[in-house]
């Protein structure tokens, strides 16, 4: 009976010795792949943002010029009106 209880806590050994092995294979399997998965997640998100950014600073891009011709445009109207004034002023 010594021998066949040795045999059993051997075998015993064996099955906990095999079932942590795969435990420990199965959690670096799911490590890697929680790696790869937030790798992934975080380019997704750029690639999600990256148009919007680019779509604001094109927007950005758009109002400044706008904004830069209107100041052109109210500035030659000012030197417009200015002239006109003084060769008014001149001919009276």
């Amino acid at each position: 009976m010594g021998e066949h209880l040795k045999q059993s806590l051997r075998k015993i050994k064996e099955v906990c010795s095999e079932y942590f092995h795969q435990y420990e294979t199965n959690l670096e399997e799911v490590k890697i792949r929680a790696h790869v998965l937030e790798n992934k997640y975080s380019e997704w998100s750029k690639l999600l943002i990256e148009p919007h950014s680019l779509s604001e600073a094109r927007l950005f891009a758009l109002e400044t010029r706008i904004h830069e011709e209107e100041e052109m445009r109210i500035k030659e109207y000012d030197f417009l009106r200015d002239t006109i004034k003084k060769l008014l002023y001149s001919l009276e």
